[in-house]
């Protein structure tokens, strides 16, 4: 079992995306929404669960998505039970990763 914790300021999140590039080389399409609170959330996300697997690999490889519900999950490119955990507070996204 391994875990992983990232913190992101949102406003640095909010100017990888005004790069439609940068933000296509750490986004998939069916992450993408207008909202740069969740975006940074996925952000940190991604980072907690390279942090978890020992290694970074293709941003694009891990998928941060929602249930219908709001609740956040994971694809993994692995066959690796990963849980996330988002949250948010003033300029801050911060997310934790449990690999089970």
């Amino acid at each position: 079992m391994n875990i992983g914790i990232d913190i992101v300021r949102i406003s640095r999140v909010e100017e990888l995306l005004r790069d439609p590039v940068r933000a296509g080389e750490v986004f998939a399409p069916e992450e993408m929404t207008a909202d740069v609170q969740t975006m940074a959330g996925r952000f940190a996300a991604k980072e907690a669960y390279f942090k978890a697997a020992g290694e970074k690999r293709d941003w694009k490889s891990v998928l941060v998505l929602k249930h219908e519900g709001g609740m956040p999950y994971l694809v993994c490119p692995e066959e690796n039970r990963a849980k996330v955990s988002i949250s948010h507070d003033g300029e801050y996204a911060t997310a934790i990763v449990l690999i089970e």
